[in-house]
């Protein structure tokens, strides 16, 4: 996550950090989840709604977790996905 934009610090606030119980040995390392999909959304619009480089994009690409794919949809430009995961990974809302 980036630590020096204070618009992305803005946005990990809506972020929980948790242990899977599934996860055993070596391998419990913190899974960071949405808790309120709906806030993290209007908490984008509300940070980068107005952004002019966003704004003047032809197209985005978007990634993990899907759901951010969503949040560039606002733009109303293309946006190309690479999805290897379910749909609803570090979703929890």
């Amino acid at each position: 996550w980036c630590a020096t934009d204070p618009r992305l610090l803005r946005l990990n606030e809506l972020f929980e950090s948790r242990t899977l119980g599934c996860h055993t040995g070596d391998h419990k390392t913190g899974h960071h989840w949405i808790t309120d999909a709906e806030a993290f959304y209007n908490r984008f619009v509300e940070i980068f709604g107005q952004d002019e480089s966003m704004q003047q994009a032809d197209l985005f690409m978007c990634g993990e977790p899907v759901f951010f794919c969503r949040l560039l949809s606002y733009f109303g430009k293309p946006v190309v996905g690479y999805i290897s995961t379910p749909l609803s990974v570090n979703i929890d809302a």
